[in-house]
């Protein structure tokens, strides 16, 4: 049977270099859901153009004449199908990637510190050296479902989309380009937001480490009349987190606000575009639903991308 425990920990505090470690012994299951992803985000990103062709044969059909109209309404049921159940087997696959790294992660970190010396363990708390153990097992878990349900669902459904509309309107879909601005902005403000993420994990390891001690030696508090100074200790630590957990989520927030500017002032921008295009004959009035259809589709995928 194919193990999943790894020793040799990599030298580095790239999470990503860390996940890439994890993820080696289950290299079948990441195959598996990639491929899956990719493939159910471009029958996805198909399914507006079907909207297209649906209302352009319902405006055109003549007297008696239906052919087009069923034969798209049967393509989108099947395409819409099949982009579930890939989508349900990236969820199949994607789970036991998922499970696997956490697992990996934390048999081989607690393997690495295992090998530390004795002054180590002295001045550290032990509960604090278990949570970070185990925010690094549950982080890489979600670093799969990131990675599976927005980065590369979003990378290859803006790729499509973009293909789609530039196909239908090469002017529609430079603008639609232009409206991808948003994510190298939304790379840059996550960087920037990296500071207030460690201190609110680093006030969160810190207090769970505390609190772990301190219930953990709850005789000796007792014991030597403890209980006031240390429940101080912990209040005031817990306040700590509280504050470094506002600043993170409220900078999230803030970007949240940004991103929803940027996209109602490109919305509206294309759809005037589009209406000018409609009215002078350019395009089709499916074509005026792909575009607002493959916005909305886009915009759900934006928003949270500087997450």
């Amino acid at each position: 049977m194919h193990s999943i425990w790894r020793d040799n920990v990599p030298q580095t505090t790239n999470p990503l270099k860390f996940f890439v470690f994890v993820s080696g012994p289950h290299w079948r299951m990441v195959a598996l859901a990639t491929a899956c992803v990719v493939v159910a985000s471009v029958l996805g990103a198909l399914v507006p153009y079907l909207y297209k062709i649906i209302i352009d044969s319902a405006v055109e059909m003549s007297a008696g004449s239906y052919d087009a109209l069923w034969q798209a309404i049967v393509a989108y049921v099947v395409i819409v199908l099949a982009s579930n159940l890939l989508w349900r087997g990236s969820g199949f696959a994607g789970m036991r990637w998922a499970t696997g790294v956490r697992a990996t992660a934390r048999g081989a970190l607690n393997s690495y510190v295992t090998k530390h010396s004795h002054q180590y363990f002295s001045e550290r708390f032990a509960g604090a050296i278990s949570n970070k153990i185990k925010q690094a097992g549950d982080g890489m878990r979600d670093f799969v479902e990131a990675y599976l349900r927005q980065f590369l669902g979003f990378i290859i459904s803006v790729i499509a989309i973009f293909i789609v509309v530039f196909s239908t309107s090469p002017v529609v879909g430079l603008l639609l380009g232009l409206f991808v601005v948003i994510t190298p902005l939304n790379f840059y403000l996550a960087r920037r937001r990296i500071p207030l993420s460690y201190a609110a994990q680093s006030a969160e390891t810190n207090l769970n480490g505390a609190s772990v001690d301190m219930l953990t030696n709850i005789t000796a508090v007792h014991d030597y009349a403890r209980r006031t100074y240390e429940l101080e200790r912990l209040m005031g630590l817990i306040d700590v987190r509280r504050t470094a957990g506002l600043r993170n989520w409220g900078y999230g927030e803030w970007v949240l606000v940004t991103n929803n500017i940027i996209q109602a002032v490109f919305t509206g921008a294309m759809l005037l575009l589009a209406v000018f295009l409609a009215i002078r004959g350019e395009i089709t009035p499916g074509d005026i639903i792909l575009f607002l259809a493959m916005v909305t589709l886009l915009e759900s995928q934006l928003t949270f991308i500087g997450s």
